[in-house]
This record gives structure tokens, sequence and C-alpha cells, in this order.
């Protein structure tokens, strides 16, 4: 927790108001700017989350009701804004960069390997759809 709060007091634009689940409040970036976001974690394991699965772990600690926002709008304008500075929330420091990007080398694009690739992102099933 303490390394995703270093990174996030490095916001060079923006306010970011972030709630504990305890209740404490901390608050990033400028406090002047026009930009305001929020987000409100509710369980612990965001954090976790976001080290060790990046923007992906973000992702799908929202999708789970770990977290919440306000205005997910302006919540996604302050991370494009900081985009190089949350970068190394998601990809770590160069290590984790390379292994990262190591491993997304060597998903294979073959036909076997691009079948699994439609089969994660797309089959969802009439399930997911009917929602």
């Amino acid at each position: 927790m303490q390394s995703l709060l270093g990174i996030l007091s490095k916001l060079q634009s923006g306010h970011l108001t972030l709630t504990l689940p305890n209740g404490e409040l901390k608050e990033f970036g400028k406090r002047t700017d026009s930009l305001n976001a929020d987000i409100q974690i509710l369980d612990w394991s965001v954090f976790k989350q976001v080290m060790s699965h990046g923007d992906i772990g973000f992702a799908e600690s929202y999708i789970r009701g770990q977290w919440n926002t306000s205005d997910l709008k302006a919540l996604l304008e302050l991370a494009i804004r900081n985009r190089t500075t949350l970068e190394k929330a998601i990809y770590g420091n160069w290590l984790g960069s390379t292994v990262y990007r190591i491993k997304h080398w060597l998903r294979d694009n073959s036909k076997a390997g691009s079948r699994k690739n439609i089969h994660a992102h797309y089959d969802l099933g009439n399930a997911f759809y009917s929602l």
C-alpha cells in the first residue's frame, strides 16, 4: 500500500481524494486544479491487486465492487494526464517492465494462440450478453 501511495504522491495534474476502508482520507495532486477525482477503497486487497496486476487488477477490482468513484470520467482523465507517473504502478521498475514486455511477446499469435486469445477476450457467451 505504501508504495502505491508513494506513486500517487507524485501526481502532477489534477487532484485525487482517496478514502481508505477505515475512513481515512488521503489527498494527492494539486487542490487548486480544476480536475477533481475521488476513489473510495472498500477492500484493502485493491492495493495488492494494483501492485501485482497493474491496470488490469485495478479494473477487475472495480468490477468486483471493491472500490468506487463518484465520477469515473474524471478519474480516467486524471489517470491519462498522469500516465507517465502511474505507469510505475502498472509496470513497476525496469525489471517489472521488462518482464511485462517479455510476457506480452510470448503470447503466441499462431492459429492456436489466436484461438486462445479470442476465446479469452471475446467468447463471453449468452449469459454475459443477456445482462
